[in-house]
């Protein structure tokens, strides 16, 4: 079966904010703007990728700040694998413009089953990756999920 790929071009707005107690962080917001294309997007696969500017802070628990210009790159993809199964992943990575240790990124990966016409289970791995963290902590971030839901 012939593979179909549709460019399709898109604006992109975003705004987050974020409390990590883990990680001694008491706010992490961002706010930018960019580009993106969706390269596929079918029954099986949806993909796609964003590149922009954003303003990313972090305020740590210990009062010190971090403000900066960031570039932005993002990517979405979904597979899926039946009817039953899904995986899927975003990601974004915030690499600042004004000085080259500043570096943040998350990745979600999910895999997805569907246990009734209603109701499925989902496994979920948050990755996060802050460059410069707070006095003490680590790097790297895991938090692992499963939970069991409804959809409507």
């Amino acid at each position: 079966c012939p593979v179909r790929m549709a460019w399709q071009e898109t604006d992109v707005g975003l705004v987050t904010a974020e409390t990590d107690d883990q990680a001694d962080l008491d706010l992490r917001w961002t706010a930018g703007t960019g580009y993106g294309y969706q390269f596929r997007n079918d029954e099986e696969w949806k993909l796609a990728g964003e590149a922009g500017l954003s303003y990313f802070s972090e305020e740590f628990e210990n009062g010190d700040e971090s403000q900066y210009v960031a570039a932005r790159l993002g990517w979405n993809a979904a597979w899926n694998y039946s009817k039953r199964w899904q995986f899927s992943q975003t990601g974004q990575i915030f690499p600042s413009l004004e000085e080259s240790e500043d570096v943040f990124g998350q990745v979600d990966t999910r895999a997805k089953a569907t246990l009734t016409e209603n109701m499925f289970a989902q496994l979920q791995w948050l990755y996060s990756w802050d460059n410069t963290p707070a006095p003490g902590k680590e790097r790297a971030d895991h938090l692992f999920a499963l939970t069991v839901g409804w959809s409507f």
